[in-house]
């Protein structure tokens, strides 16, 4: 289980998840708006009792069998959807605090074609092209 005291609001992070056959196997990027109990969760939409109905059969042996007894997570996804997800389904071991940064990579004589590639090339990788400009 994920030590709470590693929880950095405002932070952007990665870790890999218990749940694999419910939720995947890890999280990339993501931003952390927030850390809940479990009812002011339920407060601002999340189902916990039935999340945790779909999750606890894959969660290690000594976890407790009470969703309200856990925290959660609130985080932005890299792709801009916003989920939670409960302390205990996050293996500690791979949790880690990205340093991200915006860049700027400018590439002279591109035809309008490459420009296309160019940002495809960027997005097959992962990466989020927020803005393109023409000079």
């Amino acid at each position: 289980m994920l030590d709470q005291s590693l929880v950095k609001l405002g932070s952007t992070v990665s870790f890999d998840l218990w749940p694999v056959q419910v939720l995947g196997t890890s999280i990339k990027n993501a931003k952390v708006l927030g850390l809940f109990d479990a009812s002011t969760a339920m407060q601002l939409g999340y189902d916990a009792p039935a999340q945790h109905v779909a999750v606890y059969p894959t969660l290690p042996v000594e976890t407790p069998n009470d969703y309200s007894k856990y925290n959660y997570l609130y985080l932005k996804l890299a792709s801009g959807q916003k989920t939670f997800i409960g302390i205990p389904w996050v293996k500690e071991a791979t949790w880690v605090e990205e340093m991200v940064r915006t860049i700027a990579i400018f590439v002279e004589n591109v035809t309008p074609a490459q420009e296309n590639l160019a940002v495809q090339a960027l997005s097959a990788n992962g990466l989020r092209v927020a803005k393109v400009e023409v000079q």
